[in-house]
């Protein structure tokens, strides 16, 4: 190795390094470095091979291309060994302020942005979405109604009666009544019409409110069948503070919300969930769908990849919130 900052090799190899064996620490960090496959090996052990993760396959391309050999072995105690020369690998993340004495690193082959995620897409429960669209007092109110309408036809009826005004008999039997209530109510004409004049005036205004209500049922009936039944996408950061799903990160963002004096900040620190791990935080987020994380752009491309991440109507299922950039870095190798 070279003192040169981005030179790890001598140049009197060139281009060509005649299949020497370089040392290759890395740690298992999906997508960047997969979980190795067990292969029997010598028939006494078995041996861990890594050959799947972003990382893994860009060095086999650049050990192809520079001739080299690369031995590829877990970092188990997740430190850099000044004794023994070795390519460090694993989704290492290089902030443009960071400065690191002990180890040189690469230049990023990759530019990455965090962002908070929340779920989006998410759709009322069948019987939730019709009292949505239905309010339940609406019900009540109208049911309320149909009973008050038997009463007064019932009481129009027997005062009729007594009055002597001829009135049918039909009108007062109380499921009769009930039957003929319930008909106008679905616009359904009857077969008996009444007869004296307080009972007709009723029954027109009656059919009025049945109609108005009528007009009503069917413009929100329209709304149903027409509307997708999603609740309100979550925007800002103000609003995430302000809905019922939780939030929260790994202990490592703790440091970007210690800023007191922001009030929004002091917030975000002091209700956010700390996922016991960054697996747990994305499944909270895409598989239970109950939680706002803050993820990277690599973890939601990798997501994407192998699996529709949409609804049936084809609508995305994480969605980042606008203005909310947490962190920016690059991808490096260290060595």
């Amino acid at each position: 190795m070279t003192s040169e900052k981005n030179d790890i090799f001598k140049r009197c190899y060139k281009k060509s390094f005649h299949r020497c064996s370089i040392a290759v620490r890395v740690l298992t960090v999906p997508p960047f470095v997969n979980k190795p496959i067990h292969v029997w090996k010598n028939s006494s052990d078995y041996q861990d091979v890594y050959e799947d993760g972003m990382e893994i396959k860009m060095l086999k391309i650049i050990g192809n291309s520079l001739n080299l050999s690369l031995a590829i072995e877990p970092d188990v105690e997740e430190t850099y060994r000044k004794s023994l020369p070795a390519i460090y690998v694993g989704g290492y993340k290089m902030l443009p302020s960071m400065k690191i004495a002990s180890i040189e690193s690469l230049r990023n082959y990759l530019t990455i942005h965090s962002a908070w995620y929340t779920p989006c897409a998410l759709k009322y429960p069948k019987l939730g979405r019709f009292f949505n669209i239905f309010s339940v007092h609406m019900w009540i109110c109208f049911a309320f109604s149909l009973v008050l309408a038997v009463i007064t036809v019932r009481c129009i009826s027997n005062y009729a009666h007594e009055t002597l005004l001829h009135e049918s008999n039909s009108y007062s039997n109380i499921f009769s009544v009930i039957a003929i209530i319930i008909a106008v109510s679905l616009s359904v004409s009857v077969n008996i019409q009444p007869r004296s004049a307080p009972l007709r005036l009723f029954f027109f205004c009656w059919m009025c409110y049945c109609v108005a209500i009528s007009t009503v049922i069917q413009a929100y009936l329209n709304t149903f069948l027409i509307e997708p039944g999603y609740k309100g996408r979550i925007k800002t950061v103000e609003q995430m503070l302000k809905s019922d799903i939780k939030f929260g990160f790994v202990q490592r963002y703790e440091r970007f919300f210690t800023d007191i004096s922001n009030s929004i900040d002091s917030v975000i620190y002091k209700n956010a969930v700390t996922c016991p791990n960054y697996e747990t935080c994305l499944k909270w987020v895409f598989d239970y769908r109950n939680f706002s994380t803050i993820v990277n752009e690599i973890t939601i491309v990798n997501m994407h990849v192998g699996r529709t991440r949409t609804d049936e109507n084809n609508r995305p299922l994480e969605c980042d919130l606008e203005d909310c950039g947490i962190e920016t870095s690059g991808l490096v190798f260290f060595c």
